[in-house]
């Protein structure tokens, strides 16, 4: 297949690698006030309560059929199982083999909610990744 092309030029996502609870706060507070937070399903109230009870975090199925203008993806790559972790690095920088669907299938279920997160987005995407991981360090160096 040729290479995938989007219809539409945008601004690329902003990245924020090693960001503290603190100064995600202040962000919040500030510069994003508003901005929705998409987390793992079961991550969402855990951050609520770190981000000082901030009403806009959600799980990634929640927000499922709606759309936001701003959009931050929270520790979405730290928080992938660690047995993923290698696999899903490999997937991103490109050295993936052939049967990996078939020997990662759990992978596809993290590639799906991604795709979910992202598209929820209508003008400003974040990834925000409060600590490295291999699959966080891998996918912010593809993005």
């Amino acid at each position: 297949l040729k290479k995938d092309e989007g219809l539409f030029q945008g601004s690329r996502p902003e990245i924020l690698l090693g960001t503290s609870i603190d100064k995600l706060n202040v962000l919040l507070g500030d510069k994003l006030k508003g901005a929705v937070v998409l987390t793992h399903d079961e991550s969402a109230r855990h951050w609520r309560r770190l981000l000082n009870d901030y009403k806009l975090v959600y799980g990634v199925r929640e927000a499922k059929g709606l759309e936001f203008k701003t959009i931050i993806i929270l520790d979405f790559f730290r928080e992938i199982p660690s047995s993923l972790q290698k696999p899903w690095r490999e997937l991103v920088l490109g050295r993936a083999p052939g049967d990996f669907e078939r020997s990662q299938p759990l992978a596809a279920t993290y590639l799906k909610l991604l795709y979910t997160g992202v598209t929820r987005c209508i003008e400003k995407l974040f990834f925000v990744e409060t600590k490295s991981s291999t699959a966080g360090d891998a996918s912010m160096r593809w993005l």
